[in-house]
């Protein structure tokens, strides 16, 4: 009986893996063993069938798993990585819209003016001229793939792009496709049936694959809260209200009064550019920030606006108001989106700030795991987080760790959501929640003693949990200095530029 099946499975697409980088046909498996063993013996199947069971784990039998990642920025990046080096069957491509792998790390100010791009097709991100990271470059890294020496302490957005730039040329065994937007992802018949439009060619393709890895990131579809009178005023004067998503540079604000809606990381950087050029800068938000208002004297913290009236005026929540607000900039976030993926918007919660639901560990769609999120989660080290997650999911795709039942899933993931407040509560992780997520990841995945091998994710502990709790603070201290930069640049009449050390 064994020997038939053995026999079917020669013509077959079933391939073997061993304990090695590399796999190949298993017609062919009987002279590669033959060439190894010497002059033993030639081997017949049933060497293959006395293998004792402890040893099995040498080799398996896979049929070839085909999976998509969708997206080439930092998220993106680590699921090629960890997928492109798990041992085992693979066929992988990579769809990334613009042309260049980076994501948001990509800066296109062309299509920020509104003007046409011939070197992208339109896609925004939210970078912009004078940015550097909120976070340290050694918290900032993928595992064993360090920034270069000379790079500072807080790389610019330059910087970034070309560190993942390089990263992506060690990854191996994955098909990157340039251009490509993936428009539409839909499970048929067990597979999941994927529409691609590549601009290049100004043509549409469809493929089939068995997972597929959502790594789009989260800055798409920027957020505009409901306020009273603010669909009004956007009607009326259209060119007053953006994004920061849309922001480029300071120079435009000049001798303008600007109101900042958001104090996070956006909001707190952009307030403090434009106020090397604007006549006034005014900061709205639910949270003071105290370093921010007490540094800086053209930035005024106004607390929350309850309504945006006619006269170009705001009220605010203690019935106040502030007059003459020439643009209102909005650092207010932006909204889980993810358009391709139609039939899965009310199930997971899509377009909205809070998150996504039904995912279990942040990772898999419980109700389907072969749909997979890589770095949802906000307020984390991004790079390490996605590494840990696309490791793990290596491993899961590779059935080296299995997941737990639908119901078990469902269950684990109530109790955790349960937890919180809020799901976004639950989606905003920061320190020190981000470090114990992916200890605990990577705990499970170093729980895998099959000798197999594949990428490996940092484990968080010691020095890195130190370096991390340690990062808003040495963040702040940069802000101090930031900021008497940025009067010294105002009192010069000069617009503001990133402080780099000579």
């Amino acid at each position: 009986m064994a020997s038939d099946y053995f026999t079917k499975v020669l013509s077959s697409n079933l391939v073997i893996n061993f304990n090695l980088p590399f796999s190949f046909p298993l017609r062919d498996l009987l002279p590669k063993l033959d060439k190894r063993r010497g002059n033993r013996e030639p081997l017949k199947w049933r060497h293959l069938l006395n293998i004792k069971p402890s040893k099995f784990l040498l080799f398996s039998l896979i049929q070839r798993m085909k999976v998509i990642i969708i997206g080439g920025g930092p998220a993106g990046l680590a699921a090629a990585k960890a997928l492109g080096k798990e041992p085992g069957n693979f066929e992988i491509d990579l769809y990334e819209i613009q042309p260049q792998v980076g994501g948001l790390w990509n800066y296109v100010p062309e299509n920020k003016n509104g003007k046409p791009s011939s070197v992208n097709n339109g896609y925004v991100t939210g970078i912009y001229r004078e940015m550097e990271t909120n976070i340290t470059k050694d918290i900032m890294q993928y595992n064993g793939y360090p920034f270069p020496e000379e790079t500072e302490v807080f790389p610019t957005r330059g910087e970034v792009a070309e560190y993942l730039h390089e990263f992506s040329n060690t990854i191996v065994n994955v098909k990157i496709h340039l251009n490509s937007e993936v428009t539409k992802a839909k499970k048929v018949d067990g597979r999941w049936q994927v529409e691609v439009h590549n601009y290049d060619s100004g043509k549409n393709r469809s493929s089939e694959y068995d997972a597929l890895i959502v790594a789009n990131g989260h800055f798409r579809t920027p957020f505009f809260p409901l306020v009273e009178g603010l669909d009004e005023w956007r009607r009326e004067r259209p060119d007053s209200v953006t994004h920061a998503k849309f922001y480029d540079h300071a120079e435009p604000f000049r001798g303008k009064r600007v109101l900042v809606v958001g104090n996070s990381a956006s909001g707190i950087d952009i307030s403090t550019q434009l106020s090397t050029v604007a006549s006034q800068v005014y900061v709205s938000s639910r949270k003071k920030d105290e370093l921010l208002q007490l540094n800086n004297p053209v930035v005024v913290d106004i607390g929350v606006v309850k309504s945006y009236n006619p006269d170009r005026s705001i009220t605010l929540e203690d019935d106040s108001t502030v007059q003459d607000i020439d643009v209102v900039m909005f650092c207010t976030g932006y909204l889980y989106d993810v358009p391709f993926l139609e039939d899965y918007q009310e199930e997971i919660s899509l377009k909205t700030r809070s998150g996504f639901r039904n995912i279990y560990k942040g990772i898999f769609f419980i109700y389907d795991p072969s749909l997979i999120f890589i770095a949802l989660q906000k307020q984390v080290a991004p790079m390490p987080l996605a590494e840990a997650q696309s490791v793990y999911v290596a491993r899961v795709l590779n059935k080296r760790i299995n997941l737990p039942s639908t119901e078990d899933m469902a269950r684990i993931e109530r109790e955790e959501t349960s937890k919180f407040d809020s799901e976004s509560q639950y989606q905003y992780l920061g320190y020190p929640r981000d470090v114990d997520y992916i200890s605990e990841l990577i705990q499970e995945v170093l729980e895998v003693q099959d000798g197999l091998g594949g990428h490996e994710a940092e484990y968080w502990n010691g020095a890195r949990r130190t370096s991390r709790s340690l990062s808003g603070p040495v963040k702040n201290k940069r802000l101090e200095v930031v900021l008497k930069h940025t009067l010294e640049l105002r009192e010069q009449k000069k617009e503001f530029v990133i402080l780099r050390n000579d």
